[in-house]
């Protein structure tokens, strides 16, 4: 048998024995010192388990609880069971202890015996009911399966409890396990839009703010409103008044909104645009970073504009009228021309003109001129004898020769006609030269001249030819007369311009 030692039994070893314990001390003087420490060990332990059991066996005292009567006991019992035992209580299959029959019992335990209570738990929309046989909520949720998380709430009765509390014995317990439920919320602050998640059991979304630290402001928009009921995975959106400034043609106010959009703020500030009303920015763009509002008030007026239509002159042969007179026969009228012109004003300040339509109101009335045509011939005497005339005409008459033509260094001896420049030939406007080329005319002062050449001067004007050793400066308002015979009708200038 190996060395050590065997309690309840008595053993004699070379000579020692003792009663319930015996030792084996070898002869050999080697392990002399290690059996002495080993008696010395298990010596200790004696004293120990001794002391050990007599604590457990010391007087306590308890209090016991019997279907709801409290007695004051003192025992020697070291166990529940036999704290029973000792006050013969004995159990049916309806009643339940605690703690359990092989707890330890100590100074100042208290132990309940009764009927075990039934206990009721909703949880996760379902109800269980059964005869629990642990005294903890925890303990009643693990017995019907339920698991308890964090931020979980646990009522008993109504009331919030712990769930590792004692339960005293009552008839019945209900225990409620309202679950956290996750909120996600969408935070809009002007520009900036946050999401925020959080687990809460409070009943309604304002509650579950509060709870959150997120205080609701005046005009702040809550989607769905605080009084809505908290939901699983429930999602909000929370919307911050802006402080808006909004500029009107009179006025300029301040408003706390939540408006997301340029139109919504000017809506809770109560603004409508009317008509051809605008905001800067646009009614559909969010609200700007400045967090500044424009209302352009609009109106618009229709005038209705006249002007004249110049009439024009139209001229008409009068054969009873002698040549180179003329008659009005119709007095023109100006005509009207109308238009309608929309006007536009921004705040009461014009900006715009648009003309919508046009029309003419009264048409003009020509002027009718009659000239004459009658060809009346005449006689005037001359200092060079009677001459006869059909026309006689008021012009300038001036002078040239072949180096004076008005351009310095230049002469030129050929006419427009073709004929040299000599005394007895005259110029004119190109466009009398056409009608009256190679009429004779008499100019008093000069004599008869032939229309042969082309002058600069313009019309109701004639420059009398020389040649340059005889040339006679002119510059003299003068009658001249266009000698018979006249030409044909077809090549008379009616009207002279």
């Amino acid at each position: 048998m190996p060395s050590g030692c065997l309690l309840g039994q008595r053993y004699h070893l070379d000579g020692y024995s003792a009663a319930g314990i015996a030792f084996f001390i070898p002869t050999n003087s080697h392990t002399a010192t290690v059996n002495l420490t080993r008696i010395r060990f298990f010596a200790v332990f004696l004293v120990l388990s001794g002391a050990a059991i007599l604590a457990l066996r010391a007087q306590k005292n308890v209090t016991l609880i019997v279907d709801g009567q409290t007695i004051a006991r003192s025992t020697f019992a070291s166990t529940v069971s036999e704290l029973l035992q000792e006050a013969q209580i004995t159990l049916d299959e309806s009643e339940t202890v605690t703690p359990a029959l092989e707890t330890r019992l100590r100074d100042g335990q208290t132990v309940w015996v009764g009927a075990r209570p039934a206990v009721t738990i909703y949880a996760d929309g379902q109800v269980t009911r059964f005869y629990p046989t642990m005294r903890r909520p925890r303990n009643m949720l693990a017995e019907a399966g339920i698991s308890l998380f964090p931020r979980d709430v646990l009522r008993l009765n109504g009331e919030i409890v712990e769930a590792g509390t004692v339960l005293e014995y009552v008839d019945d317990i209900v225990l409620t396990v309202e679950r956290a439920k996750r909120v996600y919320l969408t935070v809009h602050d002007g520009a900036i839009s946050q999401e925020r998640t959080w687990q809460t059991t409070a009943p309604t979304l304002g509650e579950a703010l509060t709870e959150a630290d997120l205080l609701l402001a005046a005009n702040d928009e809550l989607i769905p409103p605080p009084d809505s009921p908290i939901t699983m995975n429930m999602r909000a959106q929370l919307t911050r008044a802006l402080l808006i400034t909004i500029e009107t043609e009179n006025d300029t106010l301040t408003v706390r909104s939540p408006a997301q959009t340029v139109g919504d703020a000017l809506q809770s500030a109560g603004i409508s645009l009317q008509g051809l009303d605008y905001s800067i920015p646009e009614a559909a763009a969010p609200i700007p970073v400045d967090e500044s509002i424009r209302v352009v008030r609009v109106t618009e007026q229709v005038e209705l504009e006249q002007e004249t239509i110049p009439f024009s002159t139209q001229y008409q042969p009068n054969p009873e009228a002698e040549l180179d007179t003329q008659q009005i026969l119709q007095i023109g009228s100006f005509g009207i021309a109308a238009r309608r012109v929309r006007v536009r004003y921004e705040d009461g300040v014009e900006v715009g003109r648009m003309v919508e339509a046009e029309w003419t109101a009264a048409n003009p009335t020509p002027r009718i001129v009659g000239y004459g045509t009658k060809i009346v011939v005449r006689t005037v005497d001359t200092p060079d004898g009677p001459i006869e005339y059909w026309r006689s005409l008021d012009v300038l008459a001036t002078s040239y020769s072949p180096c004076r033509l008005g351009i310095p260094d230049y002469c030129n001896n050929i006419t427009a006609s073709g004929q040299a420049v000599r005394y007895g030939l005259a110029a004119m406007s190109r466009t009398w030269f056409n009608a009256m080329r190679g009429r004779s005319v008499y100019v008093p002062g000069y004599g008869s001249a032939e229309i042969a050449d082309i002058g600069g001067g313009g019309n109701r004007w004639i420059d009398l030819a020389y040649l340059d050793d005889d040339w006679v400066s002119w510059y003299r308002n003068v009658t001249i007369y266009f000698m018979t015979p006249a030409p044909p009708e077809d090549q008379i200038l009616w009207t002279l311009p």
